[in-house]
C-alpha cells in the first residue's frame, strides 16, 4: 500500500506550533500578549532545529524541499 503524507501549509504548520507552545505560559502573568511571544519564541526554536538537521551541502532534492519549507514556516511564524 502506497501512502502519501500531506504536509500542511506554511502558515498551517506555523499557527499549529504555536499553538501547541501556548500552554506553556498558563501558569505565567503576562497576559496573551506575552503568552503568544512565548509560543512563537518556542516554534522558532524549534524550526530553527530542525533547520539544523538539514546538511548545507551535497542536499538530495528532497532536503532541499524540506530546507525551503522550513525556511518558509520560520518567516511565517515570525509574522505571525
Amino acid at each position: 500500500m502506497i501512502t502519501e503524507t500531506i504536509e500542511l501549509e506554511p502558515k498551517e504548520k506555523a499557527k499549529q506550533l504555536i499553538d501547541t507552545f501556548k500552554f506553556a505560559d498558563i501558569y505565567f502573568v503576562g497576559g496573551n500578549e506575552t503568552m503568544l511571544q512565548n509560543a512563537k519564541n518556542c516554534a522558532l526554536l524549534c524550526v530553527n532545529e530542525l533547520l539544523d538537521t538539514v546538511p548545507y551541502i551535497n542536499n538530495t532534492p528532497a532536503q532541499v524541499r524540506k530546507r525551503i519549507y522550513y525556511m518558509d514556516v520560520r518567516e511565517e511564524i515570525r509574522n505571525f
